[in-house]
């Protein structure tokens, strides 16, 4: 489900500049450049994610567990 949601977002419809202004200026460490971006979109999709998850009765908790976590050294 989250999969399929994903794949057809559209990310492209993203006012990065107005995500970029969401975001906390005191929230530590306070990024810069791309990185400050990434967050920022990131913030965006997955608080939409989240609510359509939501809308489908799915806590958004299972996704991320269910993705698991991998450490290539």
């Amino acid at each position: 489900m989250a999969t399929a949601f994903l794949a057809s977002y559209d990310y492209a419809a993203i006012d990065t500049d107005e995500a970029i202004a969401a975001v906390p200026s005191t929230e530590p460490p306070r990024l810069t450049g791309d990185d400050l971006e990434i967050s920022a979109v990131g913030r965006i999709v997955w608080s939409d994610l989240d609510a359509h998850m939501d809308a489908a009765g799915v806590p958004t908790e299972l996704v991320v567990s269910s993705q698991g976590w991998r450490c290539d050294e």
